[in-house]
């Protein structure tokens, strides 16, 4: 599978850079990587699971954290079937 996308800021809808991005399946980690200077990422990765239409063995997580924003995390179970936006607020 293949995980890719974009982090903006919530706020200002600008790209953030260097968030750290981690990948799960089933609570299992998987890789870690960050955005690049335009905050998109792209990672593609060997599955344990195989996919079936709308129903997966494996579930997913992926975390974005960066300081001076809040964590995020994004729970599914097929994370190539489409591009990822991810916005993160900023803490006050």
């Amino acid at each position: 599978p293949n995980v890719n996308g974009k982090v903006l800021d919530i706020e200002t809808e600008e790209p953030i850079e260097n968030v750290v991005l981690e990948l799960y399946e089933d609570d299992e980690f998987v890789e870690r990587f960050l955005t690049d200077s335009s905050g998109t990422f792209d990672l593609e990765f060997e599955s344990r699971g195989v996919f079936i239409f709308k129903e997966c063995e494996i579930d997913y997580t992926l975390s974005a954290e960066k300081d001076g924003y809040q964590t995020i995390n994004f729970h599914g179970q097929e994370p190539s079937m489409q591009r990822v936006t991810i916005r993160l607020v900023p803490i006050e």
